[in-house]
């Protein structure tokens, strides 16, 4: 059974069990089990569908593609562009390489305020 399909009967199962509660009071509802039982089941069925659309075969054409484009010609040559830019420089940028003097804090003058 394709995604699609089973999405479209989850749906239908639990408009089914929602048809089968009793609304007893302002906020309560009493749902016989069976309708409890299509409740579950229409879950189940729409988390499975969703999967199912996700990994369709459909998907296969932007895989194809994919795999033309960035991983054929056109990639190979963007990697060989970059990897020029970068072969050329053998040396790194001026003061990347430079030591930086070590931190350090001023004396503190400290007078105890007997001595003010």
């Amino acid at each position: 059974m394709t995604g699609a399909a089973l999405l479209l009967l989850g749906w239908a199962l639990g408009r089914v069990g929602m048809a089968g509660r009793t609304q007893l009071g302002e906020t309560k509802w009493y749902v016989p089990p069976w309708a409890q039982a299509l409740f579950y089941l229409d879950s189940a069925m729409r988390g499975v569908g969703l999967v199912l659309v996700a990994r369709s075969p459909l998907t296969a054409g932007r895989d194809r593609l994919f795999r033309a484009l960035w991983l054929g010609p056109i990639g190979r040559r963007l990697v060989r562009v970059e990897e020029g830019a970068v072969a050329g420089r053998t040396v790194p940028p001026t003061g990347a390489l430079t030591p930086r003097p070590p931190v350090t804090m001023p004396p503190l003058n400290i007078v105890p305020p007997s001595l003010r």
